[in-house]
């Protein structure tokens, strides 16, 4: 008789955000080829559970039963079957707060009561650092209890096996593995979309960082601003203020349209279809223009801005990492230079694409086997 997998998902996440829908859209969609998938949709917005799921009958909401007492009931009573946790969202581990550090305890407690009762703990597709000494530590105590430790990026797997979590291994992040809908069209490529949030890390804004960003970005369009059209977007509902803040100023010096309503799955393709390229500082914002074929440009402080350098760094593809420290004319001449190739740096993200999508499913494979 074959196993049957059933999969618990704790899917909060930050709402607002497309790039988080993204990557948990996409995660449950590879679940769902390996087992049942029961999703955690207390507290979700409805139009958020909507967008991610298939099926009312995948949330615990449609049960007689809460999520945890689901998940221990079918660990010990279900025959045939084999439990899964994915512990929390996909998204990035960073800092050294004592919320966080007390959160990671808490939650190890739990991991290790789950382990008795024979339930296999994944935790998969993030990316972790800088961390400081008490939220380090925390985190391996946590990741003891964790089966499956899988980061996004090769930085990532670094830190992580330097915080001694040996069993950390490889993951793609999971936009790679998004599917447009079908019927999606690639249209003509006359545009250049630009969308920025104002910081590295959330609540960090950092004056000389923006300075430079703004300097390197306005020389950029400078000198394509007779060939191509220019648009400016946000994913990220704290996103607006700054973007309508560079709409405002660019708009003195060149012809350019702001986009009002917020980027989502369903109309990505009303700014990213017609995109020639994108600019941004915003890793799911890349990478959701990358899937309608828009070369994916990063403008950010490429040394510091860990998450997006370890997953272009491991994809081969660090030169479309703009450094705003570099100096305004370095950066106008790489930024031609990728117009120019275009092509050939698409072609070989479509080549790392299909390397990641035949990994990640061999990886689920491995884990999720019935």
């Amino acid at each position: 008789m074959a196993i049957k997998n059933i999969i618990f998902f704790q899917g909060k996440t930050q709402y607002e955000n497309t790039g988080d829908i993204l990557i948990n859209k996409s995660l449950i969609q590879l679940l769902r080829k390996k087992g049942e998938v029961i999703i955690n949709d207390n507290g979700m917005p409805d139009w958020y559970v909507s967008s991610i799921v298939e099926s009312k009958e995948e949330c615990i909401s449609s049960k007689d039963v809460g999520f945890n007492r689901l998940l221990i009931k079918s660990a010990l009573f279900e025959k045939g079957t084999k439990v899964f946790l994915i512990a929390g969202p996909p998204g990035h581990l960073f800092g050294n707060s004592a919320n966080k550090s007390f959160r990671n305890i808490l939650t190890a407690g739990y991991f290790s009561l789950l382990n008795l009762f024979g339930v296999k703990i994944i935790k998969i597709g993030f990316s972790i650092g800088p961390v400081g000494k008490s939220l380090a530590v925390t985190e391996r105590i946590r990741a003891i209890f964790t089966h499956y430790y899988l980061v996004r990026d090769s930085i990532s797997l670094k830190l992580s096996k330097s915080i001694g979590i040996a069993k950390a291994d490889f993951f793609p992040d999971l936009a790679w593995m998004y599917q447009l809908k079908i019927g999606s069209s690639i249209q003509p490529k006359r545009k250049i979309v630009i969308s920025f949030r104002n910081s590295i890390f959330e609540g960090q804004s950092d004056d000389t960082y923006l300075i430079k960003l703004r300097e390197s970005l306005f020389a950029m369009l400078r000198n394509i601003d007779q060939t191509y059209s220019f648009e400016v977007v946000y994913q990220v509902k704290r996103d607006y203020d700054f973007c309508k803040k560079l709409y405002d100023e660019l708009k003195k010096e060149m012809n350019i349209t702001f986009n009002e309503t917020q980027i989502t799955l369903d109309n990505a393709a009303d700014a990213y279809a017609e995109a020639y390229c994108v600019i941004t500082n915003r890793l799911h914002g890349a990478l959701l223009g990358y899937k309608y074929g828009a070369l994916p440009v990063i403008l950010t402080d490429a040394n510091d801005h860990l998450k997006i350098k370890g997953i272009y760094q491991d994809a081969g593809v660090t030169e479309l990492l703009i450094n705003i420290h570099d100096g305004i004319n370095s950066n106008v001449s790489q930024f031609l230079s990728l117009l120019e190739n275009s092509n050939a740096i698409i072609g070989k993200m479509n080549v790392k694409e299909q390397e990641y999508i035949a990994l990640s499913d061999n990886i689920l494979a491995k884990i999720l086997v019935n």
